[in-house]
């Protein structure tokens, strides 16, 4: 830790050092006094540095316009913009840094702790520019990576997961560059990072149940078995849509528009049936049945006729029609087709049964539906009984 802190003040420090040794002989022939000379060469130090960040900031737009202007992607421009402003403010703050320092080497009998307070303040605005670049370039890289399959499938996991990968780097970068700017000013960080370990450790003793939900959220972004839209069984039997992903539970649509909330370790521990991954094509399916002595191959042809017609139905994939059973009253058909969604599953098997009953009853096919006869015997006993009580009831 204390090497990394240290590493802009320690090439300042070299910096510094070098032009102590490198005095300009232009100013020796005017004679001027000691604090004169040591204030205009950090004038000049100043000055450069800010010339310095305008040349490279300059660079960078060229750069821009003649390279990564040129390139299919448009996160190299979003990074070389994001680059060049904390680009210009830390060149300009290393000046400072180096004149404070140079001034402080010179004038040890004087004030020191002006420009050691200076050097370190600026030295922490540093890490502190630093830091929010980082989380700006965390911020493109994330934004382009969850947009760069926007026309695709893929783009789920990556817009699921994009958002918790932003916020958890932008956590640790704001943590380790609090910790930077305090060992900085020469605190002792060792005994907060011991009391930030306790601290997590308790916090996920008491929050068991979420911790498991979190970890099984991550197993099911990394695993997933199921993707936002996609149409499911839950263990319960509800065939519903996945509506959300969540770190700590997973949302699902119903079809009467009802949300259904399951913790994440319940998904992970239960078997679930997928009806959209890993093809979005379902078969349609729709079963009819006809009456005895009709022609097999009349009933065929129109229902095949009646799928290849409809407009939803896929053409790569040809409708097929099948005599699956002699039923008790009926010969049972199956038609057999696919569309590209299942969200036009229900409404084209809806559709092709309307077609399919107007079509068959244009040509006169009979589809039956269950008949019984049902005939009363009576035992002879029963009439000779009936016969004698009509004889009483006459003789009375």
């Amino acid at each position: 830790m204390p090497d990394s802190v240290n590493l802009p003040q320690q090439v300042t420090e070299r910096v510094a050092d070098t032009l102590s040794q490198a005095q300009p002989t232009f100013l020796s022939s005017y004679n001027l006094p000691i604090w004169a000379e040591e204030t205009i060469i950090s004038l000049l130090i100043i000055i450069g540095a800010i010339v310095v960040s305008f040349l490279a900031v300059l660079i960078l737009s060229l750069v821009r316009k003649h390279i990564a202007g040129r390139t299919e992607t448009d996160l190299d421009d979003k990074i070389i913009d994001a680059v060049k402003r904390p680009l210009h403010m830390i060149m300009i703050l290393a000046g400072l840094v180096v004149a404070a320092q140079r001034l402080e080497g010179r004038f040890p009998e004087a004030k020191a702790w002006i420009f050691k307070t200076t050097d370190q303040v600026v030295v922490a605005v540093i890490l502190v520019v630093i830091a929010f670049f980082l989380l700006k370039l965390v911020r493109i890289i994330t934004e382009w990576y969850a947009q760069k399959d926007k026309d695709t499938r893929e783009q789920s996991l990556a817009q699921e997961f994009a958002p918790l990968i932003n916020r958890v780097v932008k956590i640790l970068i704001l943590v380790l560059m609090a910790l930077m700017v305090l060992e900085h000013f020469g605190q002792d960080v060792t005994g907060l990072v011991a009391v930030l370990g306790v601290g997590s450790l308790a916090i996920a003793l008491a929050a068991q149940d979420t911790v498991a939900n979190t970890i099984a959220g991550f197993i099911i972004m990394m695993d997933r078995p199921f993707r936002r839209g996609d149409r499911v069984i839950l263990p319960s039997g509800d065939k519903v849509d996945v509506y959300e992903i969540g770190l700590r539970s997973t949302k699902f649509m119903t079809f009467d528009h009802t949300l259904i909330v399951v913790p994440n370790q319940e998904l992970v521990k239960s078997t679930m049936v997928n009806l959209s991954y890993p093809y979005e094509e379902i078969r349609v399916r729709v079963d009819v049945g006809v009456a005895y002595g009709s022609n097999l191959d009349e009933v065929k042809a129109i229902l095949v006729d009646v799928a290849e017609k409809h407009p939803t139905v896929l053409k790569s994939y040809k409708p097929k029609a099948y005599l699956m059973d002699f039923g008790d009253s009926s010969l049972d058909f199956s038609l057999r087709c696919r569309v590209a969604k299942i969200s036009e599953q229900w409404r084209t098997t809806e559709q092709l049964r309307c077609t399919i009953y107007d079509r068959l009853n244009e040509a006169s096919i009979e589809i039956p539906f269950p008949q019984r006869v049902v005939y009363l015997q009576r035992d002879s006993s029963d009439e000779n009984s009936s016969a004698s009580d009509k004889q009483g009831q006459g003789n009375i």
